[in-house]
């Protein structure tokens, strides 16, 4: 087996392009989230797809205007005369009993008068509660039916929400990723971010169409415009990479660092990748152990075993303790290479750490099984 320093060089390699030596590649990357096995591939950045968007309390933000100062009186009266508008602003105080008693019957009688009305956002509302089974028996079919009206009427987020349902096939109905494409469309060109971004990932994928890194990339920009920080998150790998746009390190670094800022915690990762490797900005190893630490904080498993490479390479009083303490944290949260490098520091002894071979191999089996054939390999070889 590799020594311990030659693990953690080829490591600290994979973590840009990848390492082949002596013991072969590494698993390359997939597209299922937990298959990648390096920070800068698909799974660990990318993300998964969003859900439908929902209003488990209906908030008024959600549920539009609650009619300003009008009194529920007025707003009756107005709705009693047809006035869709005023019928959506009475449903809403109703359901969130503002200046009424709350009567959620009442609620979806009054949004019901309202779609019928022409009120999108009335329509969307019913649709909602219908798909999630708030104030009324789940209803997806008519869900459906309601959330097609809202999308005419200009509801962006209820096209959004057909483009989820088709895409994941909820209940009994079957997936229907080509009509998600569609959906997604739609909702795209009316301005919901979430959608450009979970088009951007259906043609990154390939799913339900031709695969399209280029057309990925369009839509990634066009959400992260609009503040998707995980849409910016993923145009920065695209640029990484050179995948449908320039290969431009430097545009994802800076891509990295406005979706780090924005709470992306992965994108904190492959960010302090840039700076340990020098690639797209300065070389910088105190930056990288502070962006890793802060995901690693975060629960971006990965970027704790950087974390660890870093701490085990100084050589630091107690680093073998911290770096094992890193490792082993990524090891329970199932990133193969932590499990890995701990089965690699049990094999050889180092510091305070005895050598340990059988838990070394009980290690190397944990990553072999998470698909790190590197670590196949090692228990191929005796595990030592």
């Amino acid at each position: 087996m590799p020594t311990l320093a030659r693990i953690l060089v080829c490591l600290v390699a994979s973590l840009v392009v990848g390492c082949a030596s002596g013991g072969g590649e590494q698993t390359p990357a997939d597209s299922t989230r937990d298959g990648p096995q390096t920070s800068d591939a698909p799974s660990s950045e990318s993300a998964s797809e969003s859900e439908r968007h929902s209003v488990p309390r209906l908030p008024s933000g959600s549920m539009g205007p609650g009619g300003g100062q009008a009194s529920p009186k007025l707003l009756r009266q107005k709705c009693q005369t047809g006035e869709a508008a005023a019928c959506m602003a009475l449903g809403t105080r109703y359901a969130q009993g503002q200046g009424v008693d709350q009567d959620e019957k009442r609620a979806v009688d009054l949004f019901d008068r309202a779609c019928q009305g022409g009120v999108g956002k009335a329509c969307f509302n019913l649709a909602l509660m219908h798909d999630k089974g708030k104030f009324v028996e789940p209803d997806l079919e008519r869900a459906l039916q309601l959330y097609k009206q809202a999308c005419e009427a200009g509801e962006a987020n209820a096209c959004h929400n057909l483009g989820v349902t088709y895409r994941d096939g909820p209940g009994e109905m079957a997936s229907d990723p080509a009509r998600a494409r569609e959906w997604y469309e739609q909702a795209c060109q009316k301005g919901a971010a979430k959608a450009c971004f979970d088009l951007g990932l259906l043609h990154r994928r390939g799913v339900g169409g031709d695969t399209s890194p280029e057309r990925a990339a369009r839509f990634f920009d066009r959400a992260c415009e609009q503040d998707d920080m995980l849409a910016c998150f993923n145009l920065g790998i695209l640029y990484r990479r050179g995948e449908g746009v320039e290969r431009d390190p430097a545009r994802a670094s800076d891509l990295y660092q406005t979706a780090c800022d924005g709470e992306v915690w992965n994108a904190c990762a492959s960010l302090g990748t840039l700076y340990a490797e020098g690639i797209g900005t300065s070389k910088d190893t105190e930056r990288a152990r502070s962006l890793y630490r802060r995901a690693c904080q975060h629960d971006a498993s990965r970027a704790c075993v950087h974390l660890a490479v870093l701490v085990l390479s100084k050589g630091e009083e107690g680093h073998v303790e911290r770096g094992r303490t890193l490792l082993k944290r990524a090891c329970r949260a199932g990133v193969p290479e932590g499990c890995f490098n701990l089965g690699a520091l049990y094999a050889e002894g180092r510091g305070s750490l005895d050598s340990d071979p059988e838990r070394a191999k009980r290690y190397f089996r944990r990553a072999c099984d998470r698909g790190m054939k590197q670590a196949c390999r090692a228990l191929d070889s005796g595990g030592s």
